[in-house]
Formats: structure tokens, C-alpha cells, sequence
């Protein structure tokens, strides 16, 4: 079952990183590919999503960060949907 599907625009962010991490041409997220996707979001946070200083996000990171925590919560509201149907 699709969790959550990722927006036009998400898709147009995180195009450049494709080659490096194929998790995040995924379109529509199933609950089986979140931790791969989240994977491969933080990994790129990691590498691209910094300040010179690796204090700060850049513009990068706090685009891949929102795309994560929606995500996120997306699988969270998920599993509250399928724990209230037990």
C-alpha cells in the first residue's frame, strides 16, 4: 500500500541526486521502501545539505530535510491508521 507519493516539485529537487542515490527517483512509497528512501535522503543531507562550516543546513538541506519529515510523518500517520484497524 502507497504511504505517501512525492510532489512534482520534490521530484524536480531531487533529480540532480538521482544518479547517486536511484531511491529517490521513487515516485509512490511504499511502506516496504521508506527506510531505503530515508536512507538515502539523510546520506545526501549529509554530503550536500551543509554550510563550508557543517553548522548550518544550505538551501539543499532544508529542502531535502522538508521532503523527509513529510515522509516521516506520512509513515507515521500511516502506521496510527493501520494500528487503530487491529
Amino acid at each position: 500500500m502507497i504511504v505517501v507519493e512525492i510532489s512534482g516539485e520534490e521530484q524536480k529537487f531531487l533529480k540532480p541526486y538521482v544518479e547517486e542515490w536511484p531511491e529517490l527517483a521513487t515516485i509512490k512509497l511504499e511502506r516496504t521502501d521508506i527506510r531505503k528512501y530515508l536512507n538515502a535522503l539523510d546520506d545526501m543531507i549529509l554530503r550536500y545539505g551543509f554550510d563550508k562550516k557543517m553548522e548550518f543546513y544550505n538551501e539543499i538541506g532544508e529542502g531535502a530535510q522538508l521532503i523527509y519529515d513529510r515522509v516521516l510523518d506520512a509513515c507515521d500517520d500511516y502506521d496510527d491508521r493501520k494500528g487503530g484497524e487491529e
